[in-house]
């Protein structure tokens, strides 16, 4: 299992955050998938529990405001990846 947690940054009005999504993809070439986990506080913390042998997860978050509009979705690496092996510990790397 791998754990995330987000805190959201600082509101400039509109109809305010309802939600957070996680998203995901296994290797650089494979496709986005909604994890289909999600969050409603202003920070919370996914537990990822979706993992299958040795790869390189990316993953990404959405937020969702009361209007229903979306944050732009990852199209290449995402907000974080990590290396995932059966024999040793996971490294997750940042984009910064």
């Amino acid at each position: 299992m791998l754990s995330f947690r987000y805190t959201r940054s600082a509101d400039s009005g509109g109809s305010g955050l309802t939600s957070v999504e996680l998203r995901y993809k296994r290797s650089s070439t494979g496709a986005w998938t909604d994890s289909g986990l999600r969050q409603t506080g202003a920070s919370g913390k996914f537990s990822f529990t979706a993992i299958s042998g040795t790869n390189t997860y990316y993953f990404d978050l959405v937020a969702v405001d009361g209007a229903g509009n979306r944050s732009a979705a990852a199209y290449s690496s995402g907000d974080c990846s990590t290396l995932y092996s059966l024999t040793t510990k996971p490294r997750v790397r940042r984009k910064r």
